[in-house]
């Protein structure tokens, strides 16, 4: 079990969030994420050496790194702790700070309030039962709130997709908008090459070889849009982890590159860039080279 005490407070003129844990339970079976060092050291050394962690929002504002000191209001006058590490978190504009319970007990001695506790299952047990235990106890003294890690975790996901509900939507419009691009591309300069596709065709060149040469064009056009894409999306979500979001909200994320999404996007482009071309391959095919000829 631990338990959990947020406690509001004021660093200078950011107001921060004082987040109170039993850092070894924490340790064994949660996770926090910092951007730099060992998880198990920086709680280990939060621990046993009264330091601290910082959410990355409040090390950019303050302009903080690991090993600076920051002055803490307690009760018993401003204390000044060192920081261990700092940490991802997405949670409080202010920014957040972690204090392990033995800690905090020495600068707030008569604070023992609980604002939440976390429960930490065995694989075995259904976390339904539990929650249904826990309001047979408490209901007729308190009122609950209990939620379980994957409700947190579907709940999440479902405001994230209903956020970018319209970017899938642009997706859409932006690949219909591609195929026609390729299609009426494709059909300028099949029309353009009419006397190069009679030529070709005068030497022996077959039908199918007429349409495979234009499909050919097309998955090229559409690779190379893929990868022009593709610097072009790494390039903009760099700059929007690394720049705009620190500079607007003071955190960032993780980058990464998701190969299997890539591999995924460059079938898809290929695929719809060939359905693109089917029907210029065609009107390519279908020329007449007596009439092409005569005409030139």
């Amino acid at each position: 079990m631990e338990r959990l005490t947020e406690t509001p407070i004021q660093i200078g003129d950011v107001p921060a969030l004082l987040d109170v844990t039993d850092l070894e339970v924490k340790e064994t079976f949660g996770r926090i994420m910092y951007r730099r060092g060992s998880s198990s050291e920086i709680m280990r050394r939060c621990r046993e050496l009264g330091q601290i962690s910082i959410s990355e929002v409040l090390a950019n504002r303050l302009n903080l790194e690991e090993g600076d000191e920051l002055e803490i209001p307690t009760p018993n006058g401003v204390r000044r702790l060192v920081i261990a590490g700092v940490f991802y978190d997405y949670r409080t504009e202010g920014g957040m700070v972690i204090m392990d319970r033995s800690t905090y007990h020495r600068y707030w001695p008569a604070d023992h309030r609980y604002t939440s506790v976390g429960l930490y299952l065995e694989s075995n047990t259904d976390p339904e039962w539990v929650r249904t235990l826990i309001r047979r106890d408490l209901e007729k003294s308190q009122e609950v709130f209990i939620t379980s890690n994957r409700e947190l975790r579907q709940e999440i996901l479902r405001i994230f997709d209903q956020t970018f509900a319209i970017t899938y939507a642009l997706q859409v419009i932006a690949i219909l908008v591609a195929i026609f691009g390729i299609v009426n591309t494709l059909i300028l300069l099949v029309s353009e090459r009419e006397r190069d596709i009679g030529v070709l065709k005068a030497v022996g060149a077959t039908n199918r070889q007429v349409q495979k040469m234009t499909l050919l064009e097309a998955g090229l056009m559409g690779f190379i849009s893929f990868v022009l894409g593709s610097v072009n999306g790494i390039l903009l979500s760099l700059l929007l982890i690394f720049v705009i979001n620190k500079q607007s909200f003071g955190w960032t994320i993780q980058f990464s590159v998701p190969g299997s999404m890539f591999a995924k996007t460059l079938v898809l482009v290929l695929a719809c860039a060939l359905v693109a071309g089917f029907f210029p391959a065609r009107a390519a095919a279908g020329k007449n080279v007596r009439e092409v000829m005569r005409m030139e």
